[in-house]
């Protein structure tokens, strides 16, 4: 009986409720059926549903009432001693009161995404959702006013894709309902009376933002160009003395005027126009090299604050100079025209200027990020061809306290890009640009010497004004010596293709108390030699060597970041000291030493020298070259005896010597070649050999009579050719050994050199298909190119493959098929080189028919042959 009883409460209880307040019910797909004041049931959208299916649903909601009532029920016997909730017992949020004591109720319902309106809420509570990523669609908003007080409530709404609507008021409708276009933001105000004695406050949930902060009266609330959604709102109603009003310590409304003080965008080389940023974040790229070519700024409302002024900028361009100053999102630069902005001034007006310092940097090619500028200052270069590449930009208070340093140059120009500048005359091309502080002037790798130089120490080398001048002057082929010039004169000379050899720079005045100047060049066949200063020479002199390019920096007195200068910056012929030698020779014993150039042996006697000695000597007090004399002798009955130096004895002294190697060591060989020749029965004098090559005879049973030697700077003052001096092979082979050898004379040992040499000097002619009794393919075709400069592919690449041996490469002559222009295949000839265990291709038909690159390639490289099929042939 009591649990009847109890059932019948909680039954009647139920009633009350449908009665008094609308039930809500979401089912599925969004469906919400909703209970009227009269007891019907609307079912406002049920996404297509058919009858059938809706009493199903029905059906089910009656089940899970039934299951609920149940529950209810059993917890009731758990909870006896517990009151039964009412509908009095619902808090609600406190409404508005007039100052008579009358209520004023703001009312409010939300249009969902899936297509419903929410019940009403009431001053305060949510309408709409958190957490289900559900975009709200429409909004309305009234006031229950049961007051004498006049007015109402007008709001409007902020629309995707379409912006702010036209205000409505009192209940009407904001947003659209029937487009899947969400609200985005709110604005809301009060009319009439009620407007001068209460405050409304609202707040909305956004996407991707959550809880914003509160706005009132009319206050932007929510977000524009982020296409974020507002998924909820609470509004309030406060009396204009109320003390409990929300704190206004968040951003209420998110929008690119809001996200920052200033906003700013780059138009990039091969990009256009990128995102804007705001405040300091940088626009454009790094690492990339691609160049600025536009840029719009303009300060936000948050920054401006309704402050009048503006931010004016004008754009340095190529080709262009400094443009009219454009202001507040004005286009800088230039669009579609390939131009780079090489430079940027920006600035403040009016009460903005007042208000803030404008700081800002850019990121130039070759330099980096330069140091800041601020109002107006100019940040960037001029005068380089170098493009701004990125920028930042960042407004400060005037008396904010983290302004950025400004430390170091925001600006590089002609006169301000280094301490001391310097430019060269380079053989084949002129004068070249100036470069500052110790970057190369000249060419490296490419054989061209410079003829001229021009240096100066620029304002920023002199600081405040020092005195005192740069003085310096050249040693030039065929001249020696010129005098001295300074402060940007020309030292050396153009038009007449004569290369600077060496040179000595030096400071005087304020400069020299100030400075060190250290130097370098980089000198034909021996590269960069070592920093020297103030004065002393560097370079080479004797060498027939020209200076290719140079290096200089200025250092103070006091830094300890100075280059090494322990290695060797000036070579001359005064350097490499004496060579002595003498011969013991068959009959006669030890003759006299020789020296330099002279001979030891005999000729017309028939006598074999039997033992060597050999020795350096520093006679002059010159700084010598370090190292020392290598030499050996190939004895009859023995073959190749040890290396002996500096004085001990090659040979035995029983059996006739054959053949000779000398070589130097250390510096010597750095910087000195060491030529020999012999005298050898049945031939006479042969050719000079040089740096340990084998000079005679071996295999024959020919003597070694007399021996000439000669030390001599490097790649300088040859005593003569390079070839025939040494036989132990065939008849064919020799033929090709003086054919590679005059090859080298020209060219140098130099592996690109020989390949060169080959395309240039080789007319292409079909030959035929059979070699000369006694050579081998690679020897006859070979034969072709060195003697006659003459043939087809099997010709270029024989050729190349006899001198590539000659150097030392393992290097294998190739037969095989490339594709036809016309179809098919055609037979062809090429060279492989191993090098460091990767296999290269060496065509230099393929680069002497095509123009392309045939140096050293790996097979199936873009831009090259297919070869087939192919073998090799020695």
């Amino acid at each position: 009986m009591k649990k009847n009883i109890k059932s019948v409460g909680v039954l009647l209880l139920s009633s009350i409720m449908l009665m008094s307040s609308p039930l809500t019910v979401l089912a599925e797909e969004n469906e919400i059926v909703q209970t009227q004041e009269n007891g019907s049931i609307d079912q406002t959208e049920n996404n297509g549903e058919s009858e059938s299916q809706a009493s199903e649903n029905s059906s089910e909601d009656s089940t899970i009432k039934e299951e609920k009532q149940q529950e209810i029920l059993e917890q009731e016997d758990v909870q006896e001693n517990v009151a039964p909730t009412t509908v009095q017992d619902i808090q609600k949020e406190p409404e508005a009161v007039a100052e008579n004591g009358e209520q004023i109720q703001l009312k409010y319902r939300a249009y969902l995404h899936g297509g419903f309106w929410q019940e009403e809420k009431q001053n305060g509570e949510m309408a709409g959702t958190t957490g289900q990523n559900r975009a709200m669609r429409a909004l309305q908003i009234k006031i229950d006013n049961q007051t004498n007080v006049t007015g109402g409530v007008e709001y409007s709404a902020h629309v995707q894709n379409i912006g702010w609507q036209d205000a409505v008021k009192d209940g009407e409708t904001a947003g659209i309902e029937e487009k899947n276009l969400p609200i985005e933001a709110i604005r809301m105000n009060l009319t009439g009376d009620l407007k001068e004695q209460y405050d409304i406050y609202y707040r909305v949930h956004a996407t991707n933002v959550g809880w914003l902060g509160w706005a009132k009266n009319g206050e932007d609330a929510g977000t524009a160009g982020y296409a974020y959604a507002v998924q909820a709102i609470e509004i309030k109603l406060y009396n204009k003395t109320a003390e409990d009003k929300p704190a206004q310590t968040e951003c209420s409304f998110l929008s690119e005027e809001t996200r920052g003080l200033l906003m700013y965008k780059t138009h990039v080389q091969n990009i256009g126009w990128q995102d804007k940023v705001y405040d300091g974040a940088t626009a454009g790229t790094t690492g990339r090299n691609l160049n600025l070519e536009a840029l719009q700024l303009k300060v936000t409302n948050a920054g401006r604050k309704n402050m009048s002024g503006s931010i004016s900028y004008e754009a340095h361009v190529q080709d262009i100079g400094w443009q009219n100053a454009v202001s507040d999102w004005g286009t800088a630069g230039t669009t579609g025209r390939n131009k780079k902005i090489e430079a940027l001034k920006i600035s403040l007006t009016g009460e903005l200027a007042q208000a803030y310092d404008i700081y800002y940097r850019v990121h130039s090619a070759e330099y980096g990020w330069l140091g800041w500028a601020k109002n107006g200052e100019q940040a960037g270069t001029i005068g380089l061809n170098l493009g701004a590449q990125a920028i930042e930009v960042k407004l400060y208070a005037k008396d904010a306290t983290d302004k950025p340093e400004q430390s170091s140059r925001s600006y590089i120009s002609q006169d301000n890009l280094g301490a001391i500048i310097y430019k060269a005359h380079v053989q084949n091309i002129g004068w070249q640009s100036n470069v500052y502080d110790g970057k190369t002037a000249g060419t490296t790798g490419r054989n061209l010497s410079v003829e001229a130089l021009n240096i100066k120490v620029t304002d920023w080398g002199r600081q405040n004004g020092l005195n005192g001048s740069v003085i310096y002057q050249t040693h030039v082929q065929d001249i020696g010596w010129q005098d001295e010039v300074a402060d940007g004169e020309t030292s050396g000379t153009t038009g007449k293709n004569k290369k600077v050899e060496a040179i000595k720079v030096r400071l005087s005045g304020e400069l020299e108390e100030k400075y060190d100047i250290y130097y370098r060049v980089h000198s034909a066949r021996f590269g960069w030699l070592g920093w020297t200063k103030n004065g002393e020479t560097a370079g080479t002199v004797g060498y027939n060597a020209g200076v290719e390019a140079i290096e200089i920096k200025l250092y103070e007195k006091n830094d300890t970041n100075v280059p090494d200068t322990t290695a060797r910056s000036y070579l001359a012929t005064e350097n490499i000291g004496e060579i002595n030698f003498a011969a013991n020779v068959e009959k006669s014993g030890w003759q006299t030493t020789k020296t330099n150039g002279q001979t030891a042996g005999t000729t017309g006697e028939n006598k074999a020298i039997q033992q060597l000695t050999m020795s350096t000597s520093d006679s002059t007090g010159k700084n010598v070259f370090n190292g020392t004399i290598e030499y050996r002798l190939h004895v009859s009955n023995v073959g190749w005896m040890d290396w002996k130096n500096n004085g001990e004895i090659a040979g035995d002294g029983k059996n006739q010597a054959e053949a000779v190697q000398i070589r130097l060591t250390g510096e010597l060989a750095q910087y000195a070649d060491i030529y020999y020749r012999t005298h050898v029965s049945n031939y006479g004098w042969l050719g000079w050999a040089k740096n340990g090559q084998e000079a005679g005879t071996t295999k024959l049973g020919n003597k070694l009579q007399a021996i000439q030697v000669k030390i001599v700077p490097k790649g300088a003052m040859v005593p003569g050719s390079n070839s025939n001096y040494y036989i132990t092979m065939t008849p064919q082979q020799m033929r090709i050994n003086n054919g590679i050898q005059n090859v080298y004379n020209q060219v140098g040992r130099n592996l690109y050199s020989c390949f060169m040499w080959c395309v240039n000097n080789i007319k292409y002619r079909t030959l035929g298909n059979n070699p000369g009794t006694g050579y081998t393919n690679p020897q006859w075709f070979a034969l072709y190119g060195l003697e006659q400069q003459i043939g087809d592919c099997r010709t270029y690449a024989a050729t190349f493959y006899q001198l590539a041996k000659g150097l030392g490469y393992n290097a294998r002559y190739v037969y095989g098929y490339v594709p036809r222009a016309g179809g098919g295949m055609v037979d062809h000839a090429w060279v492989e080189i191993d090098i460091n265990g990767v296999t290269y291709v060496y065509d230099t038909d393929f680069q002497y028919e095509t123009g392309r690159n045939g140096y050293q390639f790996r097979y199936r490289t873009s831009g090259t042959w297919v070869y087939t099929n192919y073998h090799y042939e020695s």
